[in-house]
């Protein structure tokens, strides 16, 4: 139920990027493993860690576990380098060579 209703955003997103947030204060790690497997079956651009506004942000362990799963993904479309973000976000220099990267890779 969850990868169709990410992929009916993503369609409805068109060519805009979407970022799928899960909120990891709310979640078990066997929960956030398989929302990573989630996402990176779906058309999602980027998993991103938390919002911010829930109990609690996320935790350096809870990026150490996103990345390294997601590293295991590998016929995903979202990579660590390319589609997995911390709740602080990345700064605009971060964000514009992430933008140049998937340009030059015909992602964008």
């Amino acid at each position: 139920k969850v990868l169709a209703e990410i992929n009916a955003l993503k369609e409805a997103c068109g060519d805009h990027i979407l970022k799928v947030i899960i909120e990891t204060c709310l979640l078990t790690d066997e929960e956030k493993i398989k929302m990573c497997e989630t996402v990176a079956a779906s058309g999602a651009d980027f998993i991103k860690t938390s919002t911010g506004f829930s109990a609690a942000g996320a935790t350096k362990p809870d990026v150490a576990l996103m990345k390294a799963h997601m590293r295991q993904q590998e016929e995903s479309p979202i990579s660590t380098t390319r589609g997995s973000l911390s709740s602080s976000a990345l700064t605009v220099s971060e964000r514009a060579a992430l933008w140049n990267r998937r340009k030059r890779k015909g992602e964008i």
